[in-house]
């Protein structure tokens, strides 16, 4: 199914980074529930619906060995993000635009 590219540019969304979902936190709720969660600082996190990447963008600059993806559909908060992305010279942070879905 082929998304409408325009409608996700048309309504803003917000775009923030969440610290209840930094990898550093969930290892932790992961610990106390009996999990044995993967060493935090040279963690993979993927993102759907990453907006412009605000919430891996502070991942990937307070953990600089983490590998972080990213996925949005709008383009316009895609290109913010990796503007964002180069200003800092980040290089384990990779954002991409979701052009479609199919079921």
């Amino acid at each position: 199914m082929a998304l409408d590219q325009t409608s996700y540019d048309e309504l803003p969304y917000t775009c923030n980074a969440m610290p209840y979902a930094q990898p550093d936190r969930l290892a932790t709720v992961a610990t106390l529930i009996g999990m044995t969660p993967p060493p935090v600082q040279s963690c993979r996190v993927l993102e759907l619906a990453c907006c412009d990447g605000s919430n891996i963008i502070a991942t990937a600059h307070n953990l600089p060995e983490a590998e972080c993806w990213g996925v949005d559909f709008s383009a316009q908060h895609i290109a913010n993000g990796r503007k964002l992305i180069k200003t800092l010279g980040l290089i384990t942070v990779l954002i991409n635009l979701l052009l479609s879905i199919t079921t």
